[in-house]
């Protein structure tokens, strides 16, 4: 008989990595300004009915969901933020931390869509 797969295994420098990365994701959020919204999230949050408001809310207090990777043409490291506001559906927000410090939002969705 073999042994069920284990669950719940953490992957230290996964973690380590995406607890860095929220915490400066946070950090730059705290500035409005920083936020730089791409014209395809502009586009996606009209569709959706979402503001610019929900979607920084969503980076200053929601968590990375999976992976982080590295966005070559945009020169950043690019995650999935998301966060379920009271009352509402869980918001997820594609961001990348640019070199120069600011956050580029790439798309703004519904996570149950």
């Amino acid at each position: 008989m073999t042994k069920p797969p284990r669950q719940y295994i953490v992957d230290f420098p996964a973690a380590s990595v995406r607890s860095r990365m929220m915490s400066e994701i946070r950090f730059l959020a705290q500035e409005t300004e920083k936020v730089l919204f791409s014209p395809h999230a502009r586009e996606q949050m009209a569709h959706r009915g979402l503001t610019d408001i929900e979607a920084i809310n969503v980076l200053r207090m929601g968590e990375i969901k999976g992976d982080a990777w590295v966005e070559p043409e945009i020169g950043g490291r690019a995650c999935k933020v998301v966060f379920r506001p009271r009352g509402s559906r869980v918001i997820g927000v594609v961001t990348v931390i640019i070199e120069a410090g600011d956050l580029l939002v790439k798309t703004v969705e519904w996570e149950d869509e």
